[in-house]
């Protein structure tokens, strides 16, 4: 699978008196939401220092005096899963008391002072959001006030960082995403496999076949005291599934929807049935509440986390496309019913399958039915008194698009057609679809 290369940036952590500033996010293209440093990509010719302050004089209107050196602390590339990536070298700097960082209301919708221990405690509680590379810095200075001793030097603060940086995201405690290479629909490459738990540990979508990174994780946490409880699907299409047999989990409980069942292979186990509100007690403080879904799929599953603000949204959303549903068993209007329910939910935190996640204040769910909606009105725009063929309407919309995409686009079309013809809007004949009254 062909990787994009990571862009240079850089980024500052700004401290003071003990404390680290934190910027939201806005509604931004890559992990919109989530708390961070001020900091982005480099200009050409750029190198990162000059990157890293001229960002922070955009971001904050802060412009660093000469006084403040900018000191090597660490680095991270953004995990090949994701469609934007960067590698990200992130320097220190002590602010002084005469400078306040002023949010520029777009990259940075606000901000505020923690000590470690309070932006940790955020993040716990799912007040706000930190990438994990953010939440590696972040332990990293917290334990360099405490021990001297860790401050890294500069040739070792911009060394590689480790592979395992890049394979296992902790996104809060007891969630853990493992992105898995699978063979999903393009440009999805990776299912995100998701780790709930501490000590007891649910396995939720082992979708890919590789599970070399998945299987050493819970190695580790098992190694320290954890036990895999059982594994969870949020539905049965393969990118889902796959890595099923290679867990050896086969005498832990195999939860999924009544409607998922019979759609596994027969060589699944019986499983144990989730439905509707049905709750998960995963450990004290972390449970996972079931939401019925269907749409992309009969016995789809989303999963909300109350303790974390956070909601496991399987297919229901993709941060790297259109969600397609399928030709022979997806529901255009379960869909839409699905991603109003899930829109519903207080969450902070949405991870889908494929991507990175979304953080507060952003609308995964709201965006996803602009999106069907924008597209149920272009195909009316393509409808007239003479009749069209699903490929007309879908050659027309997606001109372009990749061969391999093409069955999925003329499925999506076919179901706007359906609701369409359920509101009593559009009509179909042997010649096509229309929008005048011809009899079928």
């Amino acid at each position: 699978m062909k990787q994009r290369a990571p862009k240079p940036a850089a980024a500052i952590l700004l401290h003071r008196g003990g404390k680290v500033w934190l910027g939201q996010r806005g509604q931004t293209r890559f992990l919109p939401g989530f708390s961070v440093f001020p900091g982005g990509t480099c200009e050409t010719d750029e190198s990162t220092r000059q990157a890293a302050r001229r960002e922070l004089a955009e971001e904050t209107g802060i412009e660093l005096p000469d006084s403040c050196p900018l000191i090597p602390f660490s680095r991270a590339v953004t995990p090949a899963y994701s469609r934007y990536r960067y590698d990200v070298q992130v320097f220190l700097a002590r602010l002084p008391e005469s400078l306040e960082p002023k949010p520029d209301g777009v990259e940075i919708t606000s901000g505020r002072w923690y000590t470690a221990e309070q932006a940790l405690q955020a993040r716990a509680d799912g007040e706000i959001q930190l990438a994990p590379p953010t939440y590696r810095q972040l332990v990293l200075w917290k334990e360099c006030q405490e021990q001297p001793d860790k401050w890294p030097a500069e040739s070792e603060a911009f060394a590689a960082p480790p592979r395992r940086n890049e394979q296992i995201l902790p996104f809060g405690p007891g969630l853990t995403v493992i992105p898995l290479p699978t063979r999903a629909m393009p440009p999805a490459a990776w299912t995100n496999c998701i780790l709930v738990g501490n000590q007891s540990l649910y396995i939720v979508d082992p979708g890919g076949p590789e599970l070399e990174v998945l299987m050493g994780e819970v190695a580790v946490l098992k190694t320290a005291g954890a036990e895999v409880k059982g594994v969870i699907l949020s539905h049965h299409h393969p990118d889902h599934i796959d890595g099923y047999h290679a867990l050896g989990m086969s005498h832990l409980p195999l939860y999924c929807h009544p409607l998922t069942a019979p759609l596994l292979p027969q060589d699944f186990p019986s499983t144990t049935p989730l439905g509707e509100g049905d709750k998960l007690v995963v450990e004290d403080n972390l449970t996972l509440v079931c939401h019925f879904t269907p749409g992309h799929a009969p016995g789809h599953l989303a999963f909300e986390i109350p303790e974390r603000k956070a909601i496991l949204a399987g297919d229901m959303i993709s941060s790297l496309s259109s969600i397609v549903l399928p030709s022979d068993n997806g529901s255009l209007p379960d869909y839409i019913a699905s991603l109003e329910k899930l829109r519903a939910v207080d969450a902070n935190l949405v991870f889908p399958s494929h991507g990175p996640p979304w953080g507060r204040g952003s609308d995964p769910f709201g965006e996803t039915l602009l999106h069907r909606q924008k597209r149920e009105e272009q195909i009316l725009a393509l409808l007239g008194t003479e009749p069209r063929t699903v490929e007309a309407v879908a050659g027309r919309l997606y001109r372009g698009l990749d061969p391999r995409l093409v069955p999925a686009a003329r499925a999506n079309v076919h179901h706007h057609l359906l609701k369409l013809k359920a509101d009593g809007i559009a009509f179909v004949s042997p010649q096509g679809w229309s929008l005048n009254d011809q009899q079928e």
